[in-house]
């Protein structure tokens, strides 16, 4: 992380191999980011259940009115069929047809208020294909960031980076939020306590008396002038 957001960052949490959360304060509200590495399409139901059984426990402990990032390698292919996922996704999926897991995730966002950002934003297919084979013959779009559908307006864009050298067979994936971060901590508002040591003093707590006395005299004087009807 830099700096910047590094000074932002609330908690994180590595929940297992596949989950881990991060928490960060933003102008707004908070922002919960959650990282993911689903299984792949050929994997046993019984584990992907597993998997988005663990995935919803953690989204629902996040706080209720935080900003929701779900991000990275879903191993999921969505389509342009958005038949009863109208307010999920968007018209511009890459794939052909939308897989099993894409169906999971579609569903899963669906179920939990979450849209799915790479899908509102048309871009030629080299920039929206996320992974490629070993062998560079197929590539497809398997890795997204999903954000709750309140602050779907926040996306400006997805798109896939190419160039960046992550050294994996995925590519770097940016999204552009227009959300803005804050510290964590903020010194120069803090409220300063009390100095009572200087009652000790006698001459000061005198001094302190007498201009208490005195106000209160002030108000009692323009009390005594206010006519009761």
């Amino acid at each position: 992380m830099g700096e910047r957001v590094a000074a932002a960052l609330v908690s994180w949490r590595p929940v297992s191999e596949q989950l881990i959360v991060a928490r960060f304060i933003s102008t707004h509200e908070k922002t919960t980011v959650i990282e993911v590495c689903a299984p792949t399409e050929d994997t046993d139901d019984m584990d992907k259940n597993a998997f988005y059984d663990e995935l919803q426990m953690v989204l629902d402990e996040v706080h209720r009115h935080d900003i929701v990032i779900l991000m990275c390698d879903f191993n999921a292919e969505i389509g342009p069929d958005r038949n009863g996922f109208e307010q999920m996704i968007g018209p511009h999926g890459s794939a052909a047809n939308t897989n099993d897991n894409g169906l999971r995730l579609t569903s899963f966002c669906a179920a939990n208020n979450l849209c799915v950002g790479n899908s509102y934003f048309h871009h030629k297919q080299i920039h929206k294909k996320t992974w490629k084979s070993p062998g560079g013959l197929t590539a497809n779009e398997i890795d997204y960031i999903c954000i709750s559908r309140r602050w779907r307006s926040a996306t400006a864009d997805v798109v896939t980076r190419r160039g960046a050298d992550v050294g994996s067979d995925h590519y770097l994936v940016m999204a552009k939020l227009q959300l803005r971060l804050k510290r964590t901590r903020q010194d120069a508002c803090r409220v300063r306590p009390f100095d009572v040591a200087k009652l000790k003093d006698c001459d000061f707590r005198n001094r302190y008396n007498a201009e208490i006395r005195n106000r209160f005299a002030i108000l009692n004087h323009r009390g005594s002038r206010v006519r009761v009807q």
